[in-house]
């Protein structure tokens, strides 16, 4: 057994004799060493250096002969005192004069600012002026130094100059430099003239109203309440006209749960109709081949309201509340945006325009007791014309252009009010019953009304009845009582022989009894019925007069009417 001590760390270390020659690393140090050889006893036990690049080979832990340690030498290591593992020829540690460099950077740093600081404050006394040549009763004479403390004695002089400490400068202002620009003469004085305080603005709607004639509300008629109608023709629910259930053609249709369309108008050339619906959207449709031929872009909000010129060059669309009450003007065959009245607050009840759309009428109306409001406008700056306001006792409903185009059929009325037909001149501010019946044994109002191409025909629905007017003196022509529903839409052929009335009503919140009845205005008969599962709104005849054009909520229906 080989005894040895490690030269670096002084770790006592055993061998087995077979291990001479070989190399062995310390456990403590991890240093290499050399175990002498048999024949060289007295070798000086070396340490071999180590390079980092080379290292020399090693066996495995395993393989590598271990010295054995006996107990004898653990103890005497406990005892012994470890050696710092500290590197002791190391330097002292330079963050203390780190940390002093920078603490005299700050103080540097403070003095430069506070001597920044004292010329700033200061710097407003000295005035840099040019060297001012010395006197010369004292030229020669040497300056003294600051400070001497034996300074010379001064010179006398016989007439010595009076000298005056001079006041101290003022600070140096140098004027704004302006643009050059042209030279201004001024004016001649004026008398100055007392002030006028600026006029109040007026509370007026924007654009500024025209000047209106104040338009008393009719006077009522005396009537009785059956309106002296004709007795009526009942159309019974189970009558000889067999209902048609299957629409000749479909547009559109979506599911059941969407109520999509909400306003119909038919173009005059007998090709194609335009619809509104509850998203906004304005699409023209081709009848024959039931597919989309155009949209309106640009449009906001429902539409439930939509009114055709009779050349077929311009539409008007509205119909819902704020914060988008505009009544919009477009042109047919572009499909763009030509003009925005936004002088209603609540959704159009109603829309009208002229034969050649230079002229508009819309009226606003809130359910169920709004008081109504309606304007006369230009199309072409979509400035009003006229303006009138209905009042809690006679509401105005619905508005449309009285022949000639100069004066408007009006529909008043309301739940629990005189309600009835007037004709109104704007230009005399005048306005007569046509027709009127009293709201008094009734808890309803005039629900639609239709009215014939050149005036002469008005169609109202009153409950469940029909009621067909003369539109030039307003007496009751002819009366249906119609048993299916109470209330819905009517419409008048653009022939003025046929006339329609469509419903529906609901119970525990299923549809029945959804009717469009069509009758013979000149003979009172009833020519067709169709039948549906959501209630027909709105209702209208083709161009031809040949068929109905039909939304339920979900579709558009086209129904070919019997030859």
């Amino acid at each position: 057994m080989i005894h040895i001590d490690c030269p670096k760390c002084g770790q006592k270390l055993s061998a087995k004799d077979d291990q001479r020659g070989r190399q062995i690393r310390c456990p403590a140090c991890k240093s290499i060493l050399r175990i002498p050889n048999e024949q060289f006893a007295d070798e000086v036990l070396t340490v071999l250096p180590i390079d980092p690049l080379n290292p020399p080979p090693m066996r495995d832990e395993e393989d590598a002969p271990r010295p054995r340690r006996s107990r004898r030498d653990e103890d005497d290591e406990d005892e012994r005192p470890r050696r710092r593992e500290s590197n002791e020829d190391e330097g002292a540690p330079i963050w203390p004069w780190i940390a002093a460099g920078v603490g005299g950077l700050v103080v540097v740093g403070v003095l430069v600012m506070g001597f920044l600081f004292f010329l700033g404050a200061h710097g407003d006394h000295v005035v840099m002026e040019k060297p001012v040549a010395m006197p010369p009763e004292l030229v020669g004479i040497d300056e003294i130094p600051l400070g001497d403390p034996n300074p010379p004695p001064p010179i006398v002089q016989e007439n010595p100059p009076v000298v005056v400490d001079p006041l101290p400068l003022p600070p140096k202002v140098e004027p704004k430099k302006e643009p050059p620009g042209p030279v201004v003469v001024p004016d001649p004085p004026m008398k100055e003239e007392p002030k006028k305080e600026p006029k109040k603005p007026l509370d007026e709607p924007q654009p500024p109203m025209p000047p209106i004639k104040k338009i008393e509300p009719p006077q009522p008629k005396k009537v009785n309440p059956d309106f002296n109608l004709p007795p009526p023709i009942k159309i019974a629910r189970d009558g000889k006209i067999k209902a048609k259930t299957q629409p000749s053609r479909r547009f559109g249709e979506v599911p059941p749960q969407f109520n999509k369309y909400g306003a119909l108008a038919i173009h005059p050339d007998g090709k194609h109709f335009i619809a509104g619906e509850t998203d906004g959207a304005i699409r023209l449709w081709n009848i024959t081949t039931g597919k989309v031929a155009g949209q309106f872009e640009g449009n906001i909000g429902p539409v439930f309201q939509l009114a055709l010129s009779k050349n077929g060059k311009r539409l008007l669309s509205g119909g819902w509340d704020k914060p988008d009450a505009k009544i919009r003007l477009w042109d047919v065959d572009s499909g763009k945006l030509l003009k925005e009245f936004a002088q209603h607050e609540n959704k159009a009840s109603s829309l009208a325009l002229s034969a050649d759309g230079q002229k508009a009428l819309s009226c606003e109306w809130s359910f169920p007791a709004g008081p109504g409001l309606f304007f006369a406008w230009d199309t072409a700056d979509a400035k009003p014309s006229f303006r009138l306001a209905g009042t809690p006792d006679s509401a105005i409903r619905k508005v449309a252009f009285y022949p000639g185009e100069e004066k408007f059929f009006l529909l008043r009325g309301n739940s629990r009010q005189k309600a009835g037909v007037t004709i109104l001149d704007p230009v005399a501010g005048q306005e007569e019953w046509l027709f009127e019946a009293t709201q008094d044994l009734n808890p309803e109002q005039i629900d639609h009304w239709a009215i014939s191409d050149d005036g002469q025909k008005i169609l109202l629905r009153y409950r469940q009845y029909l009621v067909l007017l003369d539109g030039r003196d307003g007496k009751p022509v002819r009366a249906w009582h119609i048993e299916t529903s109470t209330h819905g839409a009517v419409a008048i052929s653009p022939n003025g022989k046929l006339g329609l009335a469509s419903g529906g009503a609901s119970k525990s919140g299923k549809m029945f009894d959804c009717f469009i009845h069509v009758v013979n205005l000149e003979t009172g008969k009833e020519i067709a019925r169709f039948e549906g599962d959501r209630a027909f709104m709105p209702c209208l005849f083709t161009a031809d007069s040949r068929g109905v054009l039909a939304a339920a909520a979900r579709m558009i229906t086209l129904w070919d009417l019997p030859k």
